[in-house]
Parts: structure tokens; sequence; C-alpha cells
């Protein structure tokens, strides 16, 4: 028992050693000697510590200079090489710093206002020891701006290292917290918004509709991103004034586009009280003119800020009620539910500032709602992730359904589309018989109704006769052979007229020339086209074994450097005026050639007779036959 209680006392005794050890290097300031400079007045007296200027000078800047005097406590054994440190949680907003007449630290511009702000952080002055003697004189000047919670806070002198673990880390870890946040806000704002630019949906009208809560989500996030960086930039990008009321304005859009985010997720864009609450909005946000009207007249400008954050606060109180009592419906899907939950939380918090901040204003009070806003952002993004999700979702089924409807107008249209081909195919050969009757008709029964004439007047000789049962025959065997022509080969098509009119060249004892190249094929030229084309040289040979009494006929098919195809059809006869012969030979000729969309020229003189035919190709170009 008794040892027990030994190693009991044993043990109190270090920890109280330990307490002693750890407080006994650390002395807090909290009184000082001040002279104020504010309004074109100075004034000289001994002032309490935490000096919040806001507070004793409402609504103007000016300058302050504390002398602080200390002893060094007797029960500190400090070494000269020992680092020891100033820790100062407020100052500012520009402000120098003296220990016993050597300067320790400046920021800021001290005699022009409204520049950087160095009391949005904390300040840690490290310093040697051999500055510090038994009885000290710590002086600060300090040059404090308007509505920018300048001043001076208690002042805490210690050892560097314990400084650093008991005061200096954890303020570092706040304002890294609080960049985090800004870090969290802007992810959640890219988010939102690449959403709302990427999903759209198309309208029975052809428009493109995006879903509004993505954009209110990500205008909220943009807003309280500008309206964080206010806390913890100190050189601000715009002048002072400019950028207050640009945080001003950035905490009032996002309110504002959060209570429209809420409002969106409940359901309430079209209810009954949508339009007031969005008009009283619009109205809370041009209210914004009257504090900066406040502001540049340096008159009442802390009064109105105050109100106008009070109206916030009681907008939100209002509709935040009227959110959470809708929340509590049965039937709401849990989303609905975290997102009140939130709200509570960050309205509770947010009053919770207001009241701390402006109406018992203290310089050492933190703003939480900066930390609050996370709880009300995860919501927010767990309600956009999860829109889109569900959207993702119907615009698969969607999707789905679609493609089974369009695979069964596919099978629909692939059994119109082989009852269509089966008809054309049955149309394409009705058309050809057509054709080949028409050519019949119109080549062979004319020649044989010729030859019937002849016969039946007894005008003609059996030569003529023969020649006319001759052409009808050629064309007979040329009208089947239309049948397998190759659309575009014209050495075929000359060829094949070779093969079947030689004998012919034999029996009119008549010279062939062939001077055929073999040409690309005309892609335009159908089967109709090969047809009037075959119909034509064979009429022009035709004309020239008749009537040129030549000894030769040259046929000359070939391609030239311009990318033209030629064909010309000439003879060494007796050749003719064409002012003299019937028109009716050249007019078939002429039908045929304009047919196939060409240009036909003749020429003849004695001892030559040559036919040339031009052909305009369909994409504009012009190629000689």
């Amino acid at each position: 028992m008794t040892v027990a209680l030994l190693w009991r006392y044993l043990l109190l005794s270090l920890l109280l050693c330990f307490q002693l050890t750890s407080w006994a290097g650390e002395l807090t300031l909290r009184t000082a000697q001040a002279t104020v400079t504010a309004r074109g007045a100075t004034t000289n007296a001994a002032v309490a510590l935490p000096y919040l200027w806001d507070t004793v000078h409402p609504d103007v800047g000016g300058q302050a200079r504390f002398e602080i005097p200390f002893e060094l406590p007797r029960d500190w054994f400090t070494e000269p090489d020992e680092l020891y440190g100033l820790f100062i949680p407020r100052i500012g907003t520009a402000y120098q710093i003296w220990l016993n007449g050597q300067i320790l630290e400046e920021n800021g511009d001290m005699r022009s206002a409204n520049g950087a702000n160095f009391a949005l952080s904390p300040r840690h002055i490290p310093f040697v020891a051999s500055l510090l003697k038994p009885s000290n004189l710590l002086v600060i000047q300090i040059r404090a701006d308007r509505e920018r919670r300048g001043g001076l806070s208690p002042i805490i002198i210690g050892r560097a290292h314990d400084l650093e673990a008991n005061y200096v880390l954890p303020s570092e870890q706040r304002v890294i917290a609080i960049k985090m946040v800004a870090l969290f806000s802007g992810l959640i704002c890219l988010l939102s918004l690449s959403l709302w630019f990427t999903q759209a949906e198309a309208t029975p009208t052809g428009a493109r509709r995006r879903d509004p809560l993505y954009l209110l989500s990500g205008l909220a996030e943009l807003f309280w991103l500008i309206r964080l960086g206010s806390s913890f930039l100190e050189s601000p990008p715009l002048p002072w004034f400019a950028w207050q009321l640009f945080s001003i304005v950035a905490l009032g859009g996002w309110n504002s586009f959060n209570l429209l985010f809420c409002m969106q997720v409940i359901g309430w864009q079209q209810g009954r009280y949508s339009k007031p609450l969005q008009h009283w909005l619009v109205v809370q946000m041009l209210l914004i003119v009257v504090v900066a009207a406040a502001g540049f007249l340096e008159a009442g400008y802390q009064t109105t800020l105050t109100i106008w954050y009070g109206a916030l606060g009681l907008t939100n109180l209002l509709v935040c009620s009227t959110f959470v009592v809708g929340s509590c419906k049965k039937g709401r899907p849990t989303e609905v539910r975290l997102l009140a939950f939130a709200i509570v939380v960050n309205v509770f918090v947010g009053v919770r500032d207001w009241y701390v901040v402006r109406i018992t204003p203290s310089m050492l009070e933190k703003t939480y709602l900066y930390y609050a806003s996370v709880l009300f952002g995860l919501t927010a993004g767990y309600i956009v992730i999860d829109r889109f999700r569900k959207m993702s979702a119907k615009a698969q089924d969607l999707t789905a359904s679609l493609e089974t409807r369009i695979a069964q107008r596919e099978k629909e249209l692939m059994q119109a589309y082989q009852l269509m081909d089966k008809s054309n195919r049955e149309q394409e050969r009705a058309t050809e018989r057509a054709r080949i009757l028409r050519d019949m008709h119109d080549g062979v029964g004319a020649n044989l109704n010729i030859a019937i004439r002849q016969l039946e007047t007894g005008r003609a000789d059996s030569t003529q006769i023969l020649q006319t049962l001759r052409d009808s025959l050629d064309q007979l065997k040329l009208a089947i052979d239309s049948m397998h022509l190759d659309s575009g080969d014209l050495t075929g098509l000359l060829a094949n007229m070779r093969y079947r009119l030689t004998q012919r060249f034999n029996a009119m004892h008549m010279a062939l020339e062939w001077a055929v190249d073999d040409v690309p094929h005309l892609k335009h030229f159908d089967h109709r086209d090969m047809r009037n084309l075959q119909f034509l040289v064979f009429e022009a040979i035709s004309n020239a074994l008749q009537h040129s009494h030549a000894s030769v006929l040259r046929i000359e098919l070939h391609l030239t450097d311009d990318e033209r195809i030629v064909l010309k059809i000439m003879d060494n006869g007796c050749g003719f005026e064409l002012d003299r012969i019937k028109p009716r030979g050249l007019d078939s000729l002429r039908q045929r050639a304009a047919a196939i969309g060409a240009v036909l020229t003749v020429v003849s003189t004695p001892g030559r007779t040559t036919v040339e035919v031009v052909v305009a190709d369909r994409s504009g170009d012009q190629t000689q036959l």
C-alpha cells in the first residue's frame, strides 16, 4: 500500500513538473500603452489586448503604436543562441515589430491604406534569446484598414519549438484546412459545370435541354470558392474595396444558388412561392449597392453590412425551415433528407458566425461556416452524381429501347427492300424486253418492211434487197449482243461490232484498218448509253458500206494526253455534200448522240469522210469519242 501511494505521488509530481516546465517557457502580454491616430486625431492611453480596431474605430482606418514593456521571468534560463519567438494570432492590417530597439519583422505598406491584408493569418516571429533582457520593451506599429478585422491580439512569447507545437502548427493546419475546402469546392464546381455543359437531352422541338441542377450546384461552389479566397489571400487581385464587395457578392451568390438548388431538388421550382422567393433573392443581391454606397460614404458601413448579413440569415432560416418540414413528408427520397440535415448545420453555424463576428465582434473567434460548408458540398456533390447516374441509366435504357426499335425497323426495311429489289428486277427485265422489242421493231422490223416493199414494187434489184436483208440480220445480231455489253467498255463494244461485221467488209471488198486502244471504262455510261452508241457506230459504218464506194474503212479509238477518249470512223470514199443529202440519215445519228449527251460532228470531202462524236461527262468535263 505504501509503495503504491509512493508511486502515485511520484507520478503526480512528474506531471506537475512537466506542466510547470511547459508553461514556464511562455509569457502572454495583454496590456499596452497605445498611441492611436484616427480621423486626424491622436490619442494616447493604456489599452487591453485584444485591441479590435473595427470596434473601437468603426468605419474608419488609421494607425496605432503599441508600447509593451515586460519583465523576463526569473525562472527563465536562456542561452544566448537559443531560439525564442513571438506568436501573434492577429495583427495588422500592416505592421512593424521591434524588440528592444531591434526590428524583428515588418509586412505591408505603413503609409498607404487598403493594400495587402496581413491580418488574415497568425504571425510567428522567431528571434535569438540574446535579444532578451531582464527588462524589455516590445513596440508594435500597425496600420489598420476599416472592415478588415485589423488591430492587435494578445502576444505570446516563448521558446520557438514550444510555440510551434502549441500555436503555430494548429494555425497552419487551420489555414491548410480552408485551402483544402477551397480545393474541394473547386472540384465540385468543375464536376457540376462539366456535367451541365456536356449532358444535354433533345426536346420534342429539337432544342437541347440541360439540367439546371448541375448549373446551380456549379455556380454555388464557384461563388463559395471566391468567398474562401478572401479568407486567406493576403494580396487580393483587386483593389481592397472592390475585393471586399466581390467577396460579399460571392457570399450572397453562394447563398442564393444554394437555395435555388434546394428548390430544384425538392421540386419547388414551379411551386406557389418559387417566383416571390426568386424575386427576393434578386432584390437581396441588389442591396449590395446600398452596402457599397455606405462604404464609399464611410458612414454606417458596418451597420449596413450587419443588416445585410442579418437579412441573408433570416432568409435562410425561413426557407430552410420550410425545406426541413417538407423533407420530413412521407415518401421523400434520402437525398432530400440528407440535404435538409446539411442545411440545418450550415444555417446554425452561419447564424453563430454572424453573431460572433458582427454582433459581438471578437478578434480571436474563428469562422466555422468555412468548414460546415463541406457538409453541404458533399451532399450537393452526392446529389449531382446520383442525378447523373440516374440520367445515365435512363439514357442507357432509352438507347437499348431505341436499338431494339432500330433493329426491328431494319428488319422491316430489309423485307421491304427485298420486295422492292424483286420488283425492280422484274421491272428491269420488262424494260429490257421492251427495249429489245423496240430495237428489233425500229431496226430489224423497219429493214424487213423496206425489203418487202422493194419486192412488191419490183423496182429494186437483188443486190439492194440482199443489202437490206443483211442490215436486218446485222441489227438483229447487235440487238442480241447489246444484252451482254459491259457498261462503259468502249473497246469491247467496238471489238464485238468488228466480229459481227467482218463478213460484210469482206463481201464489199473493203479493207478495215483497226486502230483501237484499250481505253478506260466510262463509269457514267449505262446499258442504254452503250446501246445508243452501238447503233450510232453501226449506222455510220452501214452508211459507209452502202454509199461511200470506199475501199478502206478506218476506226480509231485512243486516249489523248488531256484524258479525252477519241473515236473516229473514216473512209476514203466519194464523199457527199451535206446540204444535198436527205436529212433523215443524219437526224438519226444526231438523235442517238443527243440521247447520250453528245455532240455529233460529220466532215465529208471527196476521198475522206469522218464521223466524230463528243460526249459531255456528267462532272462537267467533255470527253471526245
